[in-house]
């Protein structure tokens, strides 16, 4: 017998008891392990439930391990329902990163894990706010979605176009949220 949306819920928070609290990847990889018990049936009924994590906003961290789960699982659908719900959610531009945002950053991670087309498509949309972009939220997800482009489609003039809006902008925010992650991208594909 299948469990109603509440319980599957309350067990799936529960299976990361006793893990550490400091590492979030650990809590996934026990989460992740305790579906993999699940019937079928019951798999299938908890991917219905996790929708109400991925839309709830009163706590973000629901929504940021429904995507772990989904590229842990390789649930694709998941992924594209957390694009469905990113696009509903109001882009503020704003100096600082808001729920919304993190959200959408966190899609944007989970897109460049497991590439569905509609998460690419929408990283692609996302990607082209760094060309008009006027504040700092709208440049940290443009960045953000570039460099992911970056990481699906390798590419040295993908990190130069990272590079250069880094510098035009003169945001040390910027930089140092950014700053890592393209560097780390440009070690791997081998450039300086």
């Amino acid at each position: 017998m299948v469990a109603n949306d509440q319980q599957l819920l309350d067990d799936l928070e529960a299976a990361a008891f006793g893990v550490s609290r400091h590492d979030a990847r650990e809590a996934t990889a026990a989460r992740a392990l305790w579906i993999r018990s699940l019937s079928e049936s019951e798999q299938r009924h908890l991917r219905v439930a996790l929708r109400r994590w991925i839309e709830e906003r009163s706590h973000p961290w629901h929504a940021q391990e429904a995507l772990e789960l989904a590229v842990s699982m390789r649930w694709d659908d998941a992924i594209d329902l957390s694009v469905s719900e990113a696009r509903k959610r109001p882009l503020t531009p704003a100096d600082e990163l808001d729920k919304d945002a993190w959200f959408r950053i966190d899609v944007i991670r989970a897109a460049e894990r497991l590439p569905t087309t509609a998460a690419i498509a929408y990283v692609e949309e996302l990607a082209t706010l760094g060309l008009t972009a006027s504040t700092f939220v709208e440049r940290s997800i443009g960045t953000r979605a570039r460099l992911a482009l970056c990481r699906v489609h390798p590419s040295k003039p993908c990190l130069d176009e990272v590079r250069l809006w880094l510098n035009r902008w003169n945001d040390d925010r910027l930089l140092s949220q950014w700053g890592p992650l393209l560097e780390s991208l440009a070690k791997a594909a081998g450039q300086p």
